[in-house]
């Protein structure tokens, strides 16, 4: 699975990442999903496709698909990172089930097309 980018963002129409997250951070979700997340900025994302362009390294990007990452993490450890630099904020403290992420597809687009 590609990683879930995070970063400023420019598009008006949210990402499934952004969707969870805004869900969880919002209280929409009772817990964390009990799962590992692989992030990057998006800015590096920027700065891989810049890089992919250049003519003197085209003999090392041509035709290849990269998937670019920082840091793979269960998601209750993104949490508790943001938690650490907004620790006023109200967020879920315990994981989910995964039977309960396949409850909550039922009703919330963004959490069908997860990998668990």
């Amino acid at each position: 699975m590609p990683s879930l980018m995070h970063g400023r963002l420019l598009l008006k129409k949210p990402t499934i990442g952004t969707v969870m997250l805004t869900r969880m951070l919002s209280g929409q979700m009772p817990g964390i999903p009990k799962l590992s997340v692989s992030m990057v900025n998006v800015e590096d994302v920027a700065r891989a496709h810049i890089e992919a362009m250049n003519p003197e390294k085209s003999d090392l990007t041509n035709g290849k698909r990269y998937i670019i990452n920082e840091r793979t993490m269960m998601m209750k450890e993104y949490i508790e990172k943001i938690q650490e630099f907004q620790p006023k904020m109200k967020l879920p403290k315990k994981e989910m089930a995964t039977s309960m992420i396949s409850f909550f597809s039922v009703f919330m687009k963004a959490v069908k097309s997860m990998k668990y």
